[in-house]
């Protein structure tokens, strides 16, 4: 028995990408990559807003003993919102 832990999926290199299939590695790492830019960017435009709107960038959350300050007051507050804006399936509403 040749089963293997890890999925094979069927390459695909053009068309419709359906469930079991794969892009070729260029087009996954270049998918992966403008992710990574546009989630930087999102990243550093939420810090400095947050920055222009305060001064100094010093808007924190404080929970007990401990404070979230900047980004991650940010993230405290984007995470419980997603969940809240998903539908009964768990895809986001439109």
């Amino acid at each position: 028995m040749s089963a293997s832990y890890f999925p094979r999926w069927t390459l695909r290199r053009d068309g419709v990408i359906a469930p079991g299939e794969r892009l070729p590695a260029g087009q996954t790492l270049a998918l992966g990559l403008q992710h990574v830019v546009a989630m930087f960017g999102l990243i550093t435009a939420t810090g400095g807003r947050i920055w222009v709107q305060n001064g100094a960038g010093d808007l924190a959350l404080q929970l007990g003993g401990f404070t979230l300050g900047g980004i991650g007051t940010a993230t405290f507050g984007a995470l419980p919102l997603y969940q809240l804006w998903r539908d009964e399936n768990g895809e986001p509403r439109t």
